[in-house]
């Protein structure tokens, strides 16, 4: 158990330092159930090349971070630019898990469900 007297710990770091030590551990035990998409994972789920993808990254669309595409800016890129994925050509389960998460699809001509009168 650590004993802290006067601002300062028996190791000889201060309460903040001990803080944010703390912090950065619960952060990382977080983070690792977030592991960034690979460029492969993201082109197949997308229905476009590796290629393309690097491209989204040059432009600044997806975001890389550790080794990998950020999962937030993944799913920023599905809901900000529906008109770049090819819903046409994907699979059709690929299709429904992309609307069923709330992606647009301006392929479909199906509106939008609604529970008007359900409830009366």
């Amino acid at each position: 158990m650590e004993h802290i007297q006067q601002g300062v710990n028996l190791n000889g770091r201060s309460r903040a330092a001990v803080r944010k030590h703390r912090w950065r551990e619960r952060k990382t035990d977080r983070d690792l159930d977030r592991q960034p998409l690979s460029v492969a994972q993201v082109a197949q789920d997308i229905g476009r090349s590796r290629t393309t993808v690097q491209r989204l990254l040059k432009e600044g669309i997806l975001r890389r971070v550790k080794g990998g595409i950020a999962e937030s800016s993944f799913e920023a890129f599905l809901r900000d630019y529906p008109e770049r994925i090819p819903y046409a050509k994907l699979p059709p389960a690929q299709r429904e898990w992309l609307v069923l998460n709330g992606f647009p699809d301006h392929c479909l001509a199906v509106k939008v469900p609604s529970v008007h009168g359900l409830l009366e």
